[in-house]
């Protein structure tokens, strides 16, 4: 599904979700090794049910195409390219797993947690089933990591729901 639409890139925030995170995708010539010179800014992102991405820059060099391991069932899958501001809305709890397939092998991946899902017990073995280089796969696992730990910590902290909206 190629979608069209919408607004600023704004860091992963434990204690808030948002209704609307924009992301940029970047290549920055100045990075010091390749694994960081290709990525979505930012590429942890909490929302509610309902709450949407909006890519930007997926032209010439990017694209935005979703991970099959890491998508809700029946949530159709997403291919962007060639576009330069698209929103992706985010229609159930779960997973987005997002990748650009020029330079996921670099670890251009990103992670959208919609509703605060818990990390599946299986995560492992569905990364190591992405038809992917090594290097994509780890910043997959990186990413659920940094959720877990960040979700965790929240839980420990207040009362509320995990990444409830104010």
């Amino acid at each position: 599904m190629v979608i069209s639409g919408l607004a600023l890139a704004r860091p992963f925030d434990a204690h808030a979700a948002v209704q609307t995170v924009s992301v940029k995708q970047l290549t920055d010539p100045k990075a010091t090794a390749a694994t960081g010179m290709f990525r979505f800014v930012p590429d942890l992102v909490m929302l509610d049910v309902g709450g949407g991405i909006v890519f930007f820059n997926s032209l010439a060099q990017h694209t935005v195409h979703s991970v099959p391991q890491i998508w809700p069932e029946g949530v159709a899958p997403v291919s962007i390219f060639n576009t330069p501001r698209v929103e992706v809305g985010l229609p159930v709890t779960g997973f987005y797993g997002f990748r650009c397939n020029r330079h996921g092998g670099y670890g251009m991946v990103m992670l959208a947690a919609v509703g605060a899902p818990p990390v599946p017990a299986d995560i492992g073995k569905r990364v190591s089933n992405l038809r992917a280089e090594r290097r994509e796969r780890d910043a997959v696992l990186h990413l659920f990591e940094r959720y877990a730990t960040d979700r965790e910590n929240t839980r420990s902290t207040s009362d509320e729901r995990p990444y409830q909206s104010k």
